[in-house]
């Protein structure tokens, strides 16, 4: 019998596999159908994401989730983490999503001439 913990991981698992792939689905459909600027859609999903799990950790630990910002060597490596490990790699991936549509779709329109 599964232990209540391997059974939590397993479903946490199919959730993320779950939700990464919608998240592209979506990406590519406001990218491709709803014209929507990329840069902002990146800028408010990550901005909401942290919002939510700085409340999230707020609720579970208190503001001791804040002591990260007493040393600044500690908040510049957070910043540094945040632009380049979040946001560019973010950044990237949903780039890649719609130049891959686009040239899906230019080289369907291709074919039917």
């Amino acid at each position: 019998m599964m232990k209540r913990y391997e059974i939590i991981g397993i479903i946490l698992t199919l959730l993320g596999a779950t939700l990464w792939g919608v998240s592209g689905t979506s990406v590519q459909f406001v990218g491709n159908f709803r014209n929507m600027n990329l840069e902002w859609l990146l800028t408010m999903r990550l901005i909401t994401a942290g919002l939510l799990t700085v409340l999230y950790g707020w609720i579970r630990q208190g503001n001791a989730i804040f002591n990260v910002f007493r040393n600044w060597r500690d908040t510049l490596g957070l910043v540094i983490f945040g632009v380049f490990g979040m946001a560019l790699c973010q950044y990237t991936y949903f780039r890649s999503i719609v130049i891959a549509c686009l040239l899906y779709t230019s080289d369907a329109a291709d074919d039917g001439e």
